[in-house]
């Protein structure tokens, strides 16, 4: 065996909104914490750049400070509503009762970490340390990066490395399917026409369906433009995501005259999504997974923040509760994935079933319209 640096109560790996709230949810406790990132920070995260009200009224609990201090930050936007553009029917608006934002990954993940190394009293971070090895002994569980010959051990490993996980597929031998896993490009772009104050766009065509367009500002002339697709479907289909997204935004009527003098201020890269729509096991002897490395993204919105916040806070709860019995085994770890199925199993299986139904039924899409002219559904969408 080779020699083990150190030792934790927890390590944690990944740096993202999962792991810095389970950071963050264990900050007043005795416990000693490692965490760890493979990049260093502030580091690029590809997506759509949305914080909805959820992740907000979650970080409020755990880092009210935190959320004071992206209140004041300058390089978002204030979102309050989301227009709905279907094919060629009148575009709805969908009004949204809780805080939100849009704010480049890489300035708010920044900010969190930075928050949570300041205020985490026992909180130990490294960066640019990518994990190779796991190992699962009776007495600890061992991390490693063979490379620099540098080995932690810890009472418990907590995996929040991302919709690629290489700890899942270690731990519970997770493998990509491509009916749980979605597909995404996203670019910037300055100078898009037709920008509305605090409002997102999603754009659903038949051109695109099962997937769909948005366009999220970010405040300043700058604007996060992506599409999605289911993965098999974009296999099935031979869709090439890139060319799609330049073909609607030059000739689309709905996009083609707001585009015409926008400039792209990146490249149009590519990242995946590991959705909520299929049921997994979160837990084993010393380990949980958290947020994407579990699989939380929810189908229908793609939106994996909340979740994955939301999950690190219960896995901090269980985390304190194995220490408090010194028991790390899975017999009491399964807490974990008792609690997290309680909070978000009902939400996620609702998802997957709208997900399923835009698609394999995309016709079913232009009723959507209509459907929200109803108050009910309206103030069901209100709520989030």
């Amino acid at each position: 065996m080779n020699q083990v640096s150190k030792h934790f109560d927890v390590i944690i790996v990944g740096a993202g909104p999962a792991g810095v709230s389970c950071a963050l949810a264990l900050q007043n406790t005795n416990l000693n914490i490692l965490l760890l990132d493979k990049h260093s920070f502030p580091r690029d995260k590809v997506c759509g750049d949305a914080i909805g009200g959820r992740s907000i009224k979650l970080l409020e609990k755990i880092a009210p400070d935190f959320v004071s201090e992206l209140r004041s930050f300058g390089k978002k936007e204030f979102i309050s509503t989301t227009r709905v553009f279907i094919d060629n029917y009148k575009p709805f608006n969908l009004y949204w009762k809780n805080e939100s934002y849009c704010i480049k990954r890489v300035d708010f993940d920044a900010l969190l970490l930075k928050h949570a190394v300041q205020s985490g009293k026992r909180l130990q971070f490294q960066d640019n340390f990518k994990v190779d090895t796991v190992i699962q002994e009776d007495a600890n569980i061992i991390i490693a990066n063979k490379s620099s010959n540098t080995y932690y051990s810890a009472n418990m490993l907590i995996a929040a490395d991302g919709s690629q996980s290489f700890l899942a597929k270690q731990l519970i031998d997770l493998k990509l399917d491509n009916h749980n896993f979605s597909a995404a490009v996203r670019a910037y772009y300055s100078n898009v026409g037709g920008l509305l104050p605090n409002q997102t766009e999603v754009h659903m065509y038949k051109n695109i369906l099962p997937g769909y367009l948005w366009v999220f500002p970010l405040g300043h002339n700058l604007t996060n433009v992506g599409l999605g697709m289911l993965s098999d479907q974009v296999a099935k289909r031979k869709f090439d995501l890139k060319q799609s997204l330049k073909e609607n935004l030059l000739h689309h009527p709905n996009l083609k005259d707001r585009f015409k003098d926008a400039q792209l201020e990146s490249d149009v890269k590519g990242f995946g999504l590991a959705l909520g729509s299929r049921k997994l096991t979160y837990y084993g002897n010393r380990f949980l997974l958290i947020g994407d490395a579990a699989s939380l993204i929810d189908p229908k919105s793609g939106d994996g923040i909340s979740n994955a916040i939301e999950s690190g806070m219960i896995a901090a709860t269980t985390i304190i509760h194995a220490h408090q019995q010194q028991d790390f085994s899975k017999n009491v770890l399964v807490k974990y994935q008792n609690d997290l199925t309680k909070k978000l199993g009902k939400e996620l299986r609702n998802s997957t079933i709208i997900l399923r139904v835009i698609t394999y039924l995309p016709f079913l899409i232009p009723i959507v319209p209509f459907l929200m002219r109803s108050k009910w559904l309206t103030n069901i969408a209100r709520r989030f």
